[in-house]
């Protein structure tokens, strides 16, 4: 059986309304139509545009350091920032112009008091497609900022396509005709999903189909008419998942009576269990003839196990949620859940061996098995299956929008599915295991492994990464991306965090993880879904969101934060984090930022990192400190010198929490020098350097005898002594090292002024070198004409 014979989708959804559905009509096609566009998700409320103000110059109060794909998250807890000042200087973060604004929308609260605000991005008026910055405030202080932001490098905004066009291209690329609707057609910007650093202007087309079953977006270029992309809506699911069928043993399941007989309708939970095989389209009321129904509150028929299955499975997956996460159904409104066992309806959609679960609707379907491609299946309604299913429902109830079903935030989404269906297997204890889909297969023990993703009881084509991008990883197209093999890298981080465990992974690293078991694991996973994800996230997004999620439930010294780390590195994603500092690094660009390199985390023992800042003869460099957090003492300290080396005149040696002064070089060099010792660590340090003009307010920060200016000069320049007095001798000295001007002067009092007249001397950059009893200084000396 070749890879995609072996993959057969299993559909899920979620649905918002917060109306109890009694009776709810799903039998004919136009009324399930109906029913679908009146649950249809709309989207979010917009309460602002923030455009770029060209007379704006408000200064950065922090800077973001972001991968090649745009991810970035920064801890500002300490900055004391108001999202008022934020939403001021997004444009100059990001480095945006004024052809890109940002839209905020609605803020939610979570259960921990966190407010979580997210803004989306626009380029010359066009949403950009899955980029977002996500803002995190408690106690009205902002804690953190992370999310997606790219420039898009100023691509075409030109539409020679009309939307009837685009409209008819989508679906002939679907191969459908007959729509459940047809929604708005949106002009958004999209990244090439073969090259994330293109950006096209497309037409973004909702294609949903009842017969056969799909729901996309598809992407239109919007001047050729091609078809860039397309992404399911319907996140697809593994048909070999876990399950005992008929299954669990006796179970206490929750019934309804009504008119004389027992129903599979569990109010409290708001669960209504129907029988597919006649789920046909030709009943009037299927209200009454759908629902499953008994004559005692003894179900004990085998032609009903499989349905009992599903209804106590649902049952046993919304008392999780309930219990563990305080989630009132799939989107914490209570709505309802619509089982539906079998739906022959669909058979030519071979529903007979999958699942599915319709996002956005709250219904469910589950296939009987049966005979496929010499496989053969047992039906699929063990609890996993659900708490899979059921997760991806969550999934798309996040405050980022969900996780788009294509690529890494694919293979996100189904691995927080497999994490969760994990969670509710233990949680319910019935034969709990780290396994997936053991017992829906005849031919083999199981799908999918958390704790050994590679496992050798699996075929080549069935294993998946344990590391990220390392073997195994799916690098095509096929199957959204890799969205069912790739999902093993968060899968195993999962275990690992929950369980412990050492070994050495793909990249050649040596890890050694402390488990900090289920009950917290399950809960920074599930803090991380719902607040710190945006739709096109990726891994490291996912690294980023759980740190910040094991901060907020259990604190940043915790062992809990720690392993948080320490499970993401075991599965290869220090490949994505900045590096922490080494050796020597030399910058000559006009402005950038220097770090330990360590982020949010403690700083490395034995640090000895040096970074030579150098800039154009006319100018001098500044460094300001954002964050300083050392050791206190002599042996963790960050060193400045007035030149390119050690042995340059030093301006300052700091350690400490104390927030060292705006530092300036005299000369167009300075070197910063880092060092810590192998014990006490701390946060670190942050410091931004920039290379500007020198004026008369530069001091000469290490020997305070001086000040010369103006600097630039045209005519003259003035020299004020300070505490030293007698014989002063002034050289001005050409870039070709001659002296083209000489001076002395014999001075008698502290703080005199000595005038020197450079009219005679042609524009160009000088040195000024000026010695006295007590100091020997050379001062760079612009002069303009």
């Amino acid at each position: 059986m070749n890879k995609f014979l072996r993959k057969v989708f299993l559909l899920s959804v979620c649905l918002l309304s917060t109306v109890v559905v009694i009776g709810q009509n799903l039998g004919s096609i136009s009324e399930l139509k109906q029913y679908l566009n009146s649950k249809e998700k709309q989207p979010p409320r917009v309460l602002k545009v923030i455009s770029k103000d060209k007379n704006d110059n408000t200064k950065l109060t922090f800077d973001i350091n972001k991968t090649n794909y745009g991810s970035f998250s920064k801890n500002i807890k300490s900055l004391n920032i108001t999202q008022a000042n934020i939403e001021k200087q997004l444009h100059q973060m990001f480095g945006l112009d004024a052809n890109y604004s940002f839209a905020q929308l609605a803020s939610t609260t979570d259960e921990l008091g966190f407010e979580h605000t997210n803004y989306l991005i626009y380029y010359k008026g066009y949403l950009i497609d899955g980029q977002m910055v996500m803002v995190h405030k408690k106690d009205g202080v902002i804690k953190s900022i992370n999310g997606i932001v790219k420039d898009i490098n100023n691509p075409s905004n030109t539409i020679l396509v009309t939307d009837q066009i685009a409209f008819q291209t989508a679906l002939k690329a679907m191969q459908v005709d007959d729509l459940v609707n047809e929604y708005p057609i949106e002009n958004v910007f999209v990244r090439l999903p073969d090259d994330e650093n293109t950006f096209r202007l497309a037409k973004k087309i909702k294609i949903f189909s009842l017969q056969p079953l799909k729901k996309y977006n598809v992407y239109i270029d919007a001047q050729t008419g091609e078809v860039l992309n397309s992404v399911s809506l319907l996140p697809l699911s593994d048909v070999q998942c876990t399950a005992h069928t008929y299954y669990s043993g006796q179970q206490n399941i929750t019934a309804d009576y009504h008119n004389g007989t027992y129903r599979l309708k569990d109010n409290a939970r708001n669960i209504i269990t129907y029988d597919g095989t006649k789920w046909n389209g030709t009943y009037a009321d299927p209200s009454e003839n759908l629902i499953y129904t008994n004559n005692s509150t003894n179900w004990s028929l085998d032609s009903l196990k499989p349905a009992l299955q599903v209804h106590w499975g649902i049952e046993k997956t919304i008392d999780y949620y309930s219990s563990v996460h305080n989630r009132k159904g799939y989107d914490d409104k209570g709505s309802p859940v619509h089982n539906i066992y079998n739906p022959v309806v669909w058979d030519y959609e071979e529903a007979n061996i999958n699942a599915a679960a319709l996002v956005g609707y709250g219904i469910m379907v589950y296939g009987r098995g049966g005979l496929s491609n010499g496989t053969t299946y047992k039906p699929f309604v063990a609890i996993d299956i659900a708490g899979h299913e059921f997760a991806h429902l969550v999934t798309e109830e996040t405050t980022g929008g969900g996780l788009e079903y294509q690529n890494e935030s694919g293979a996100l989404n189904e691995s927080f599915s497999d994490i969760f269906g994990v969670c509710i297997d233990f949680h319910t204890n019935v034969s709990p295991n780290w396994t997936i889909g053991e017992e829906v297969l005849d031919n083999k023990s199981f799908m999918r492994s958390m704790s050994d993703p590679s496992s050798d009881q699996l075929s080549e084509l069935d294993k998946q990464p344990d590391t990220y991008k390392g073997k195994y990883w799916e690098t095509s197209s096929f199957d959204n991306g890799g969205v069912h093999t790739n999902s093993g890298v968060q899968n195993y981080w999962f275990y690992l965090l929950c369980q412990g465990g050492s070994g050495t992974n793909d990249n050649g690293y040596t890890y050694s993880v402390t488990g900090i078991g289920m009950k917290d694991a399950e809960k920074i996973a599930y803090r991380n879904l719902m607040n710190y994800l945006p739709r096109k996230a990726r891994h490291i997004d996912s690294y980023y969101g759980s740190l910040e999620a094991a901060k907020d439930l259990f604190g940043e010294n915790s062992q809990q934060y720690k392993s948080v780390k320490a499970a993401w590195l075991a599965v290869g994603i220090d490949s994505l984090q900045p590096q922490l500092c080494r050796g020597e690094k030399i910058l000559t660009n006009t402005s950038g930022t220097i770090t330990d390199g360590s982020g949010t985390e403690q700083y490395q023992p034995q640090s000895d990192c040096k970074w030579v800042i150098k800039t154009t003869a006319d100018k001098i460099i500044q460094l300001t400190f954002t964050s300083f957090d050392l050791e206190r003492g002599s042996s963790d300290y960050v060193a400045v010198y007035d030149g390119a080396t050690t042995d340059s005149p030093m301006i300052g040696k700091y350690s400490g929490t104390n927030m060292p002064p705006v530092l300036r070089s005299t000369s167009n060099a300075m070197l910063v020098y880092f060092v810590s010792d192998k014990y006490v660590n701390r946060q670190g340090f942050e410091a931004k350097y920039e290379s500007i003009m020198p004026t008369s307010t530069d001091i000469i920060e290490n020997n305070r005898s001086l000040v010369i200016y103006p600097n630039p000069t045209k005519d003259e320049v003035f020299v004020k002594v300070g505490a030293d007095k007698g014989l002063i001798n002034i050289a001005v000295v050409d870039m070709l090292g001659r002296v083209v001007k000489k001076l002395s002067y014999q001075t008698n009092s502290t703080g005199e002024t000595i005038n020197i007249d450079v009219k005679d001397l042609n524009a160009g950059v000088y040195n000024l070198q000026i010695t006295g009893a007590n100091f020997n200084k050379v001062e760079k000396l612009v002069i303009n004409k």
